[in-house]
């Protein structure tokens, strides 16, 4: 029973990267939302990585540049 609880158990690096994936996958449906709270949800448990940022800056970039979208990346 001990190696199937390891097997189950994810670090917080598995985790943030499952999130960043789904964050992804998200924006390639044009999910904006769901793609920026995935990548909270990943930056939450694995503050450290930069790349987790990278994607989050650009993909608010990237909707940034449509028409009449600035006022919705006001916070």
């Amino acid at each position: 029973a001990s190696s199937e609880s390891d097997a189950l158990h994810l670090s917080h690096s598995d985790l943030a990267q499952s999130y960043h994936a789904q964050g992804e996958m998200a924006l390639l449906k044009g999910d904006l939302q769901k793609g920026l709270e995935c990548f909270e949800y990943a930056l939450k448990l694995d503050s450290n990585n930069p790349k987790l940022y990278y994607s989050q800056g650009l993909s608010l970039f990237e909707y940034g540049n449509g028409p009449g979208r600035e006022k919705a990346l006001l916070l």
